[in-house]
């Protein structure tokens, strides 16, 4: 499900895919996109489309932050003996 007001990234996305595909209106595509009862390339272009294909593994700061802060050293702290960490 679409947030509400978010409805302009679907249309901003799929409508240059509509006409390259030769669609008349972005209803038309759709329309089409839903008739189809089997996954075909349209949807896949589709579903590239509408997602954002780029990640940065070090964006969310905060978990590496507590990892480095707070939950290595507790680890190392406890298997202080053992001299081994091993990370998955």
């Amino acid at each position: 499900m679409i947030e509400p007001g978010k409805e302009y990234l679907v249309v901003n996305r799929l409508s240059p895919l509509a006409e390259q595909e030769g669609y008349d209106s972005l209803a038309d595509f759709i329309g089409k996109l839903r008739s189809e009862t089997a996954i075909n390339s349209l949807h896949h272009k589709s579903i590239d489309a509408l997602t954002t294909n780029e990640t940065s593994f070090f964006r969310d700061f905060h978990p590496f932050e507590a990892l480095r802060k707070e939950i290595l050293p507790k680890i190392i702290e406890q298997r202080a003996g053992l001299r081994q960490l091993s990370i998955w």
